[in-house]
């Protein structure tokens, strides 16, 4: 077990990213390289959520119309005999 006690200056975020990841073993000790990785860490993390949540949000809406479509094929207001599935 060993205590990591990182200088004051050490940004958060990179500390974090480096603990977790392989970089562990050999970390870069220079302040605006650190702030660089954190940055983009942060930039691509940001990306990645936004991407969850539209994707949340069109899983949502198809729940939603499913089964307004059943209803329609089964009362006929939509014809489905001549589609085909690919």
């Amino acid at each position: 077990m060993a205590i990591i006690r990182p200088k004051t200056e050490t940004n958060n975020g990179y500390l974090k990213y480096i603990v977790g990841s392989q970089l562990f073993k050999d970390p870069i000790d220079y302040e605006k390289e650190q702030l660089q990785i954190n940055e983009y860490i942060q930039s691509e993390s940001r990306k990645h959520a936004s991407l969850i949540a539209k994707i949340q949000t069109a899983t949502g809406l198809l729940k939603e119309y499913r089964p307004t479509l059943i209803s329609e094929v089964v009362t006929g207001k939509i014809d489905v005999r001549d589609e085909v599935i690919p």
